[in-house]
């Protein structure tokens, strides 16, 4: 029986993502120096900064998708941003990354669950959006992911099909004024 319980054990670690406790200071570092370059374009509509902090295979999948080349999709998008902002005063913006969890994928690639509060202000209302930013860990740099809703999921295991088996929580919104 006891020999049971430990093989049981065992399949469910392999099939859940495990705590990454060996995540190096530097990788750490490399992770809040991408958070903290996102942060800074997001506050001044920086777009072309905001690119860079997405995942290549993320671009390269949405520009196929486009009917574009990833160049041209990359050169278009900060003019597609801006125009989806308009009308959107982001108010506050915070990514706790001392609240993070660092994990990896059955694979052994490593990711973090960043908890992240957006509060905007949009058709006279002023919303407060919570939620996880997946810090995706590919080829040695950081990219940052948002994974709170399932059409963006539904890109994530389209691109990365490792997370397939992975969960995340959704979004939480709320009017927080009127």
């Amino acid at each position: 029986m006891r020999a049971f319980l430990i093989l049981l054990a065992s399949l469910a670690l392999l099939q859940a993502p495990a705590f990454a406790g060996d995540f190096t200071d530097a990788e750490r570092a490399a992770l809040a120096a991408q958070i903290e370059t996102f942060d800074a374009a997001m506050r001044v509509n920086d777009f072309a900064t905001v690119i860079g902090t997405i995942p290549p295979a993320f671009l390269a999948h949405f520009a196929k998708g486009a009917g574009l080349s990833t160049e041209d999709f990359i050169q278009r998008l900060p003019q597609m941003m801006e125009a989806g902002m308009q009308g959107v005063e982001l108010q506050d913006f915070s990514m706790s990354l001392e609240d993070a969890q660092f994990l990896e994928l059955s694979d052994g690639t490593p990711y973090a669950l960043v908890p992240t509060e957006t509060t905007f202000k949009l058709a006279e209302k002023t919303y407060r959006a919570t939620g996880d930013t997946l810090g995706l860990y590919d080829n040695g740099t950081w990219y940052l992911v948002r994974v709170s809703e399932a059409a963006q999921v539904e890109v994530l295991v389209a691109v990365y099909p490792a997370f397939a088996d992975v969960t995340f929580a959704p979004s939480n919104v709320e009017v927080i004024s009127e």
